[in-house]
């Protein structure tokens, strides 16, 4: 327990000085923007495969599955409870979409990773991997799509988002083509194979 504490403690300072930081002005949004990018295309990915390969549980296939329906039911769960609790509520008709959308789905990419790597070490961020497939799966269609329901009827007019793609009209394939994902799905069999590298 003092260990996770002590984790915990030094990823909190680390977060304020990542404040201070900011506020100070001592980086500007350029090298945030870089840092951002850097954390996404090499840190995550590089914790990701170190899960995998230095996981001490014997991970199986079976085991894998389980884990996968047990977060799908999880998510099945959440949004058979949000719908109705959202609709009773009441709050304006258009923004029901967003509110279900908040209710359901964590935020649970970049601080998700480092937070239960302090908490529970190295080989529980490879569930962690596990929970994004579904998630980063449901978020970027159905998500989306309930997003895309704060439109007022009779609006198709297509916003552009800042790639200049158009935001509504659902899942686009190339949202699951991220650095983290694409580590997961390579680290995932590697594990379930059990190949450990030198």
């Amino acid at each position: 327990m003092q260990v996770i504490l002590t984790q915990m403690a030094i990823l909190f300072i680390l977060m304020a000085i990542g404040f201070i930081v900011a506020k100070a002005k001592v980086l500007t949004r350029e090298a945030n923007k870089m840092l951002a990018q850097v954390v996404l295309f090499i840190a995550l990915p590089c914790t990701i495969f170190t899960s995998a390969f230095e996981n001490e549980m014997a991970i199986t296939i079976g085991d894998t599955l389980f884990y996968m329906v047990m977060v799908l039911i999880t998510f099945a769960i959440a949004f058979l409870i949000a719908v109705p609790v959202i609709c009773i509520l009441g709050g304006k008709k258009l923004d029901r979409g967003i509110l279900i959308v908040v209710a359901v789905f964590s935020n649970c990419a970049y601080m998700g990773f480092p937070v239960i790597n302090a908490i529970f070490g190295i080989s529980s961020v490879y569930y962690v991997a596990l929970f994004s497939i579904p998630f980063n799966i449901l978020i970027f269609s159905l998500g989306i799509y309930l997003i895309a329901q704060k439109k007022p009827p009779g609006d198709n007019r297509a916003e552009d988002s800042e790639d200049g793609s158009p935001v509504r009209g659902g899942f686009n394939l190339k949202y699951l083509l991220n650095p983290v994902l694409l580590s997961i799905f390579i680290a995932v069999p590697l594990a379930i194979a059990g190949v450990r590298p030198p």
